[in-house]
């Protein structure tokens, strides 16, 4: 890695590090700097259940097993829920026009009037604009999480059982989840008040 740089300079380096911090110096030089990732700490909350944490952070990653991932298999590539585009990350979760009905119902149910147009930065604008209630930011949160996590779910049971991809049902579903987790953290009327639950 010093090969490049003349003797002089890295005897420079090599004293600098030595005089000021040492060898913890000279391993943060070393270190590869890797990407900055701000998402962690909002996807990884104690208040939002593991299994929706867990799915929203594979799609993040671009992990989750869309169709445009498993080109080694002989299937259709087009999403199962409009049957227009080639399903991806992106389209299965904001591209969609199904999945759009239902953010356009949570948001509206939230008071997000944001577009919302991939996972990272709608973490990054509600990080940005967490404002209101204790209640009503813990719910965006857990909502955002729940509604990636339901929306793979749906996806799933239609691909795998035939069952019916209904916007309606997935929002009642999100409204629930979200609920339940707040009443376990504040009193029922409080989460009634701030969000009609």
């Amino acid at each position: 890695m010093l090969q490049h740089l003349p003797n002089t300079e890295v005897e420079l380096l090599w004293g600098t590090w030595f005089q000021s911090k040492g060898t913890s110096e000279a391993y943060e030089w070393f270190r590869p700097k890797g990407e900055q990732r701000y998402w962690p700490k909002f996807v990884w909350k104690g208040y939002i259940p593991p299994k929706y944490s867990f799915t929203t952070w594979q799609a993040i990653l671009g992990r989750l097993p869309t169709r445009d991932r498993l080109k080694f298999l002989d299937i259709n590539r087009v999403c199962p829920l409009c049957n227009m585009e080639p399903e991806s990350t992106s389209h299965i979760f904001f591209k969609c026009r199904k999945s759009r009905v239902t953010w356009g119902k949570i948001k509206a149910w939230l008071g997000v009037s944001r577009p919302l147009t991939t996972i990272q930065s709608a973490i990054k604008w509600m990080a940005r604009e967490n404002f209101g209630s204790a209640i009503t930011k813990r719910a965006k949160w857990v909502a955002l999480a729940a509604t990636v996590s339901l929306i793979w779910k749906a996806r799933n049971l239609l691909v795998f059982h035939s069952i019916v991809f209904d916007p309606n049902h997935l929002v009642f579903e999100i409204k629930r989840v979200t609920c339940t987790v707040l009443y376990s953290l504040y009193p029922e009327d409080s989460v009634v008040m701030a969000l009609g639950c």
